[in-house]
């Protein structure tokens, strides 16, 4: 089964053919546009993971861009929120050239890390496997 979501400025798939091994690609939508129409979108994948398990899902990143590693926060950010661990089977990224986009990610990540643990005092959660 491939199942194929509109994310609004993109797609992103789900190839689950035959469940033992599904595949989360592309996952995201527009930097910085996250409306009420697209958390819905990321809900309904969010929503059919969780219904496959976690630690089944390998997550698939065919390309560098904005829109994925955000997606990817948004994902975590919302499974926290909703205080639900889920960690990915395997996470597979391209080779990362563009040092625009390394600063990006670096900077996102440090940011989130920084508001978890300095201004919200939560318990860390993640949704990378070790």
């Amino acid at each position: 089964m491939i199942k194929q979501y509109d994310m609004k400025f993109g797609d992103s798939f789900l190839l689950n053919e035959n469940s033992k091994n599904p595949y989360l690609i592309d996952f995201g939508s527009k930097a910085g546009y996250i409306s009420k129409n697209i958390k819905l979108r990321y809900d309904k994948v969010i929503e059919d993971l969780l219904a496959i398990g976690s630690e089944r899902v390998t997550f698939l990143l065919t390309h560098f861009h904005e829109d994925h590693y955000l997606g990817i926060l948004y994902m975590m950010n919302t499974l926290e929120q909703r205080e639900i661990e889920f960690k990915f089977k395997k996470i597979l990224v391209p080779d990362i050239r563009n040092i625009n986009a390394l600063s990006s990610i670096i900077s996102l990540l440090f940011h989130k890390a920084f508001l978890e643990s300095i201004l919200l005092g939560r318990k860390k959660t993640s949704c990378f496997s070790n």
